[in-house]
């Protein structure tokens, strides 16, 4: 699965997308020691995360409004794949276990988001399935 976020207005301070499984508590930072294993997430700041561990900085280059974040996920190869303007910044492993689909009674994961809210806006658009390009189609 595919997806974008288009960031706009006159400031982001802090911001992230990404995956996270279905029972993650929204409404603030995936940058929390809580969602270890269960959050993955491209910071505004320039950054890839797993939870509270920072994955990735010196080579991820922080958004801004203006940029495109494009979050891809492919479970057979167990990764999420970051792109800022259709260039890529980076990818974060998943769990073997997220690697067939979720497991009956499990949760799924999900497109997460979030921002502090001050001055700035997102549109998020759902992009067509990448199945044909040997991606996965199942999420």
């Amino acid at each position: 699965h595919e997806w974008e976020v288009r960031w706009a207005g006159d400031g982001l301070h802090w911001a992230g997308v990404g995956v996270a499984v279905g029972s993650v508590r929204l409404g603030d930072s995936l940058r929390r020691e809580d969602v270890r294993g269960q959050a993955w997430v491209y910071q505004s700041k320039g950054f890839l995360c797993d939870g509270d561990v920072i994955l990735a900085c010196e080579t991820v280059p922080p958004f801004a409004p203006g940029d495109r974040v494009k979050v891809r996920v492919a479970l057979e190869s167990r990764k999420v794949v970051f792109l800022r303007n259709d260039e890529p910044v980076g990818e974060v492993p998943l769990p073997a276990s997220l690697a067939a689909g979720p497991a009956p009674g499990s949760a799924p994961i999900y497109p997460a988001l979030y921002t502090d809210g001050a001055g700035v806006s997102c549109t998020f658009l759902t992009l067509p399935s990448p199945a044909a390009a040997g991606r996965s189609s199942v999420l």
